[in-house]
């Protein structure tokens, strides 16, 4: 999965890893979840130390009967980093989503 902002891999049932490929996503960004479910969500490349927002959506476009409705929020989480830059989110994650990631 390559987004403008970010890049990854996601395993059905298994963890969703996220990486900055732009000096600006460490601030934050938009990606789009593959339909496959996740045990749980990593994203590398951000700022150390600080909260940021994680607002998860149904996807613009979805073949998926399962997706959520295009642009309404599923879920808004807050999570902070740790002193590497690192956000871990230990929760299970429906696929088909849109997440934008903001720096707060």
């Amino acid at each position: 999965m390559i987004e403008r902002s970010h890049a990854g891999a996601v395993s059905d049932h298994g963890p969703c890893v996220l990486f900055a490929i732009a000096e600006s996503a460490r601030h934050g960004g938009e990606v789009s979840l593959p339909d496959s479910v996740c045990t749980s969500l990593t994203i590398s490349s951000l700022e150390p130390n600080k909260v940021y927002e994680l607002r998860f959506y149904g996807p613009n476009v979805s073949s998926s009967p399962t997706a959520g409705l295009p642009g309404v929020e599923k879920e808004l989480l807050r999570v902070q980093t740790n002193p590497h830059g690192v956000l871990r989110l230990d929760k299970s994650i429906a696929g088909n989503l849109r997440v934008r990631i903001a720096e707060l």
